[in-house]
């Protein structure tokens, strides 16, 4: 997982824990994955802690009709307790208590609501009643809450709320906190072409915060889309590009941008290499750990084949340096995605020295992958 989920999970963690996110040093060891267990693992143990109180509410509450029930739990048990007993009840029975809840409690019980234990219930909430309900979120801020929602509401019903939903920055923070990643591409298809250019455009006039959320967005939509937004982010210009690429860098995000690279259209590829700060070490540096740590190879090399001039030299001296054990990964990638050209493109631009290390390597590869290497080398330009 990539680091913008492990920022995601972590304000997450922070919620539950009503804590503020510098109180969590303890678990800054934990990547996404490791801090969604333990959110759900300390969620269900809070359950579970009150279970044998809650099961008797639930019970006792079945004796009284929902409208008495309903005007109980809003005025005396609060909107915690009120969460903590809808995974107690039967679908049917927590909606229909829903409907005799006013529309800022239910938002007050979504807040505090694992979602998990609902599903049911919001099943049966008419598309209206989610709306407004949405609607007071809005209005609180609450995006963590609205996109924590998103993985339980039919297409249909996430289609209504978006249309209220008038700033894009707004969108692109509640997709941000979206734990149902293959979803952001059916949510994608929601959005007219002209949203969807404007849901670009906001990320480049927010702060940080911005680019963040957008690049969590772009780097969990499958490759049509990808390809689609890669395109819409050069049209933008060089201004705007280059403040993709300084985000990318400036927030440490290169493993959420590699993905969107390597999905790009070779024309919206080159014009992203050609950006200033890919000719500097310090970044080819943070693109090559980001590739290494996530397994990235098959965007990486791409990337580097779209570079030209110095910036491919320095992309070459920062891949010679690399350890054995990563250029055989290299190696590995570009055999089994084709992607010899840009491979050779680097070992071209390395002085016979510099490139002993990596032509011992290719040399003593099993006999197909030196085919393949032979073969890619009959059709480039490359001379040695």
């Amino acid at each position: 997982m990539s680091r913008v989920e492990t920022i995601a999970e972590r304000t997450k963690l922070a919620r539950l824990l009503s804590l503020e996110h510098e109180q969590l040093h303890h678990y800054h060891a934990l990547d996404a994955q490791g801090l969604r267990a333990l959110r759900e693992a300390l969620s269900d143990h809070f359950f579970d802690d009150s279970r044998a109180m809650l099961e008797r509410v639930a019970s006792a509450s079945r004796l009284l009709p929902n409208a008495l029930v309903a005007s109980v739990g809003e005025r005396s048990f609060g909107p915690m307790l009120c969460a903590r007993i809808t995974g107690l009840l039967t679908p049917e029975r927590a909606a229909s208590l829903a409907a005799h809840m006013p529309d800022a409690f239910l938002a007050d019980v979504a807040m505090q609501l694992d979602p998990r234990s609902a599903r049911g219930v919001l099943g049966r909430l008419e598309t209206k009643r989610v709306v407004s309900v949405a609607q007071v979120l809005l209005a609180r801020g609450e995006h963590l809450t609205l996109g924590r929602f998103v993985d339980f509401l039919a297409l249909d019903v996430i289609g209504a709320v978006v249309d209220v939903i008038a700033e894009e920055a707004v969108l692109l923070d509640i997709a941000f906190y979206i734990e149902a990643k293959p979803r952001i591409s059916e949510l994608a298809g929601l959005l007219s072409a002209e949203r969807l250019r404007r849901l670009v455009l906001a990320a480049g006039e927010g702060d940080g915060d911005t680019w963040v959320a957008a690049l969590a967005l772009m780097s969990h939509l499958d490759d049509a889309w990808r390809r689609r937004i890669g395109d819409l982010v050069v049209a933008e210009g060089e201004v705007f590009l280059g403040q993709l690429v300084d985000a990318a860098q400036a927030h440490d995000l290169w493993d959420a941008m590699l993905p969107i690279v390597g999905s790009m259209t070779p024309d919206a590829r080159v014009a992203l290499a050609a950006m200033p700060a890919l000719g500097r070490r310090d970044v080819l540096e943070s693109v090559v750990r980001a590739a290494h740590a996530g397994r990235l190879w098959p965007d990486f090399l791409p990337l580097v084949g779209a570079l030209h001039g110095d910036a491919r030299r320095l992309a070459a001296t920062v891949v010679e340096g690399l350890p054995e054990a990563m250029l055989l990964d290299i190696i590995a990638t570009a055999h089994e995605r084709a992607l010899w050209p840009a491979l050779l493109g680097l070992v071209e631009q390395m002085t016979p020295t510099e490139a002993s290390t990596a032509l011992r390597l290719l040399a003593a590869q099993e006999e197909p992958v030196v085919a393949a290497l032979l073969s890619a080398v009959d059709g480039t330009q490359v001379t040695w």
